[in-house]
Protein backbone atom coordinates (compact mmCIF):
# COMPACT_ATOMS: atom_id res chain seq x y z
CA UNK A 1 0.00 0.00 0.00
CA UNK A 2 1.19 3.37 -0.78
CA UNK A 3 2.08 5.75 2.30
CA UNK A 4 -0.40 8.48 3.38
CA UNK A 5 2.06 11.56 3.90
CA UNK A 6 1.63 15.10 4.32
CA UNK A 7 2.36 16.36 0.63
CA UNK A 8 -0.48 13.31 -0.07
CA UNK A 9 -3.08 14.67 2.19
CA UNK A 10 -2.17 18.27 1.06
CA UNK A 11 -2.57 17.07 -2.59
CA UNK A 12 -5.82 15.40 -2.12
CA UNK A 13 -7.50 18.37 -0.27
CA UNK A 14 -5.84 20.61 -3.58
CA UNK A 15 -7.79 18.16 -5.96
CA UNK A 16 -10.79 17.67 -3.73
CA UNK A 17 -11.26 21.00 -3.66
CA UNK A 18 -10.87 21.45 -7.76
CA UNK A 19 -13.08 18.55 -8.32
CA UNK A 20 -15.92 20.05 -6.36
CA UNK A 21 -15.42 23.91 -7.74
CA UNK A 22 -15.55 22.35 -11.66
CA UNK A 23 -19.19 20.32 -10.39
CA UNK A 24 -19.86 23.90 -8.83
CA UNK A 25 -19.73 25.23 -12.11
CA UNK A 26 -21.50 22.65 -13.93
CA UNK A 27 -24.16 22.99 -11.87
CA UNK A 28 -23.93 26.70 -12.36
CA UNK A 29 -24.54 26.01 -16.37
CA UNK A 30 -26.74 23.35 -15.89
CA UNK A 31 -29.33 25.72 -13.98
CA UNK A 32 -28.44 28.26 -16.84
CA UNK A 33 -30.54 25.17 -19.03
CA UNK A 34 -27.06 25.31 -20.95
CA UNK A 35 -26.63 21.40 -20.42
CA UNK A 36 -29.09 19.26 -21.72
CA UNK A 37 -30.55 16.32 -20.06
CA UNK A 38 -29.67 15.07 -16.22
CA UNK A 39 -26.71 16.54 -14.28
CA UNK A 40 -26.02 14.14 -11.55
CA UNK A 41 -22.85 15.54 -9.80
CA UNK A 42 -20.24 14.14 -7.83
CA UNK A 43 -20.12 16.70 -5.34
CA UNK A 44 -19.58 14.97 -1.49
CA UNK A 45 -18.13 11.89 -2.93
CA UNK A 46 -14.50 13.58 -3.73
CA UNK A 47 -12.30 11.47 -0.81
CA UNK A 48 -14.00 8.70 -2.61
CA UNK A 49 -11.77 9.05 -5.97
CA UNK A 50 -8.85 10.66 -4.29
CA UNK A 51 -8.62 7.36 -2.46
CA UNK A 52 -9.33 5.47 -4.68
CA UNK A 53 -6.51 6.94 -7.43
CA UNK A 54 -4.34 7.08 -4.54
CA UNK A 55 -4.56 2.84 -4.21
CA UNK A 56 -4.25 2.48 -8.14
CA UNK A 57 -1.90 1.83 -10.60
CA UNK A 58 -3.21 3.95 -13.31
CA UNK A 59 -0.92 2.24 -15.84
CA UNK A 60 -2.38 -1.19 -15.33
CA UNK A 61 -5.67 -0.68 -12.95
CA UNK A 62 -9.26 0.22 -14.55
CA UNK A 63 -12.13 1.96 -13.58
CA UNK A 64 -15.89 2.57 -14.64
CA UNK A 65 -18.56 4.09 -13.87
CA UNK A 66 -21.91 4.47 -14.64
CA UNK A 67 -22.63 8.82 -14.33
CA UNK A 68 -21.33 11.45 -11.78
CA UNK A 69 -17.91 10.81 -14.03
CA UNK A 70 -17.16 14.29 -14.88
CA UNK A 71 -14.37 14.64 -12.27
CA UNK A 72 -12.89 10.58 -12.50
CA UNK A 73 -11.45 11.52 -15.81
CA UNK A 74 -9.73 15.12 -14.75
CA UNK A 75 -8.24 12.60 -11.74
CA UNK A 76 -6.67 10.37 -13.95
CA UNK A 77 -5.48 12.94 -16.14
CA UNK A 78 -7.55 14.41 -18.65
CA UNK A 79 -7.10 17.70 -19.13
CA UNK A 80 -10.45 19.41 -17.08
CA UNK A 81 -11.15 21.77 -20.15
CA UNK A 82 -11.75 19.26 -22.42
CA UNK A 83 -14.51 16.97 -19.76
CA UNK A 84 -15.83 20.68 -19.32
CA UNK A 85 -16.47 21.44 -22.88
CA UNK A 86 -17.84 17.77 -23.40
CA UNK A 87 -20.50 18.07 -20.91
CA UNK A 88 -21.12 21.78 -21.78
CA UNK A 89 -22.29 21.98 -25.99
Amino acid sequence: MKKVTKDVLLNWYEEMLFWRKFEDKLAQVYIQQKVRGFLHLYNGQEAILAGSLHAMDLTKDKMITAYRNHVQPIGMGVDPFRVYSHTYR
